[in-house]
């Protein structure tokens, strides 16, 4: 983002993030704790897995650090940054041998429709509804660039910790 609009954008996407990723992890813990296996978890559960879970963890304490002023000593940071960093490359690693699945070429119609509405539907019905709350200029265009993002390689990861379709979100992270 700060290639393309400077600090604006950069201070822009950092508060879509600080929105987002935690709220898109919590949901994401709680479908498929709550939805996956013979009977649906209990509440006591899913809030257990939210608990548990070192994405949520994280971001709430980046969230609780940032907002408190008291931010990261420098060699913490850089070492954090260089574990993201691989972690990042594990996770791709991890999902790219789902894709050597039989299944993988014939996902099909669930393939398609995900690749459609994330990558198409997702960033226009923002930029159709954006203005409707007064939504324009650089802030309009980092969401909708943030709406165009692929899918994060820790779907793959969610999915197969948490018994979910870990085969077909390897396809959607591949194509």
């Amino acid at each position: 983002m700060g290639a393309l609009y400077g600090p604006d954008g950069i201070a822009l996407a950092a508060v879509g993030i600080a929105a987002v990723i935690p709220l898109v992890n919590a949901l994401a813990v709680w479908f498929l704790t709550r939805m996956i296996g013979e009977k649906p978890a209990t509440l006591r559960l899913v809030l257990v897995s939210m608990a548990r879970n070192p994405i949520i963890i994280a971001c709430l304490i980046g969230i609780g650090l940032n907002a408190a002023g008291i931010g990261l000593h420098p060699l913490l940071a850089n070492g954090l940054d260089l574990l993201g960093r691989g972690a990042r490359r594990w996770g791709c690693c991890r999902s790219a041998p789902g894709c050597a699945s039989p299944r993988c070429g014939q996902a099909g119609a669930p393939l398609l429709l995900s690749n459609v509405l994330k990558l198409v539907a997702v960033p226009a019905l923002t930029l159709a509804l954006a203005p409707l709350i007064g939504l324009g200029g650089v802030a309009l265009q980092v969401a909708v660039l943030f709406n165009a993002l692929p899918s994060s390689a820790s779907s793959y990861v969610f999915a197969r910790a948490l018994g979910g379709d870990h085969e077909l979100m390897a396809a959607i992270l591949t194509t």
